[in-house]
């Protein structure tokens, strides 16, 4: 059983940081201070050595501006697990020297995550993306975002090749990024659809939890653990079938995080111009809403919802404070964090992953909104 009191200790040091300390110290829980600087320098090196088999000055230019706008800004979340996991999984004694590749695995990750933000941004008609311009909206770019998008991918590629190939490990590195890729485009189709269809009778929880485990849960948590493993060779059935269930819970946690971020947050706090009412997305707010109206709440939703005209999208805001939305999801939010650090409590000391690793992961992701996008660390 994991440690109650190293439980305890982690989830009461979360709760009593300020939100100026929660900015800095939320990127560094999941890695030592050390190793996360030695990270955000890096990421220089991964580029060049990904380059290595580019020889045309114009393309490699594009790379790295590509890279560089938008790869070492944000969160890193995905990376900061990837680092973080390999950490709890590791043998001591190949960590220092395995840590170029677990470097390289972590931009590559975060690489990933860029790629599918690009088309993303384009499909969604956002402006703004990590607290700056989105990419496909800068003077030089416009319909090329799509182009790089294709070369972010076969340059992530690139990148596995210079650092893993010949190795037994990377096949099965290559495999599960086309695993990803794969289950990543199946999520953004179940997501883009439910939005061109607009039948919200087909808005049901079933088909949410289906969506965010295809398009967040899986890249997001589940992805990165899984390189884990694969790196530390310590995968089994079992290891796969507890990350597997973790991350699905995890995923959703994060997924109802960015359906609130979307609306709620300001976009100088949330990075990015948020449009779900516009686009008449399948969010947990929408599900919500839709179980609590009544008759006229919901005839209101229906004639306002999926809309870009301010005073639809205004109706829609005051139809979710009303049926006072932010309070219901609160309680949701801490029900399910009780839930998952109960579930990791009940876990065998020698589980695999470890249960401090994922308590750490679920403190990371409840608390996802106080980590600022203009600290520099």
């Amino acid at each position: 059983m994991v440690s109650c009191k190293w439980l305890l200790k982690l989830t009461r040091t979360c709760a009593n940081w300020n939100v100026a300390q929660r900015q800095i110290k939320l990127k560094q829980t999941m890695v030592p201070h050390q190793t996360f600087i030695a990270y955000q320098n890096s990421l220089s090196s991964v580029i060049e050595k990904g380059l290595t088999n580019i020889s045309n000055p114009e393309i490699c230019g594009r790379l790295k501006k590509l890279t560089e706008y938008n790869i070492d800004s944000g969160k890193q979340l995905r990376g900061l697990l990837t680092i973080s996991a390999c950490d709890a999984l590791l043998k001591p004694e190949l960590k220092e020297e395995l840590l170029p590749q677990v470097f390289a695995l972590a931009w590559a990750i975060e690489m990933f995550h860029f790629y599918f933000l690009i088309t993303d941004d384009i499909e969604d008609g956002a402006t703004t993306r990590r607290g700056k311009i989105c990419w496909h909206l800068l003077p030089d770019v416009g319909s090329h975002a799509i182009n790089d998008a294709g070369m972010l991918r076969a340059f992530i590629s690139e990148i596995l090749m210079q650092y893993f190939g010949g190795q037994p490990v990377y096949p099965k590195i290559v495999d599960m990024f086309n695993k990803a890729y794969f289950k990543t485009h199946m999520g953004q189709f179940m997501d883009t659809m439910s939005c061109r269809n607009r039948d919200y009778n087909n808005f049901t929880m079933e088909r949410y939890i289906t969506t965010t485990t295809h398009k967040t849960s899986f890249y997001s948590c589940e992805f990165p653990i899984l390189l884990a493993l694969a790196l530390s060779n310590k995968g089994n059935k079992e290891a796969y079938k507890l990350v597997e269930s973790i991350c699905r819970d995890v995923g959703f946690l994060f997924q109802m995080q960015n359906d609130y971020l979307d609306y709620y947050e300001d976009e100088s706090v949330g990075g990015k111009s948020g449009t779900d009412i516009q686009e008449g997305k399948c969010t947990w707010f929408v599900l919500t809403a839709l179980e609590h109206c009544n008759l006229s709440q919901r005839q209101e939703f229906l004639d306002n919802y999926g809309k870009w005209e301010k005073e639809s999208v205004g109706r829609i805001r005051r139809l979710y404070n009303k049926l006072e939305l932010s309070k219901k999801y609160e309680q949701e939010k801490q029900k399910l964090y009780q839930t998952l650090i109960q579930r990791i409590y009940n876990l065998p000391e020698d589980v695999i992953p470890p249960g401090d690793f994922l308590a750490k992961l679920v403190n990371m992701i409840y608390n996802i909104r106080n980590i600022n996008y203009d600290v520099k660390v």
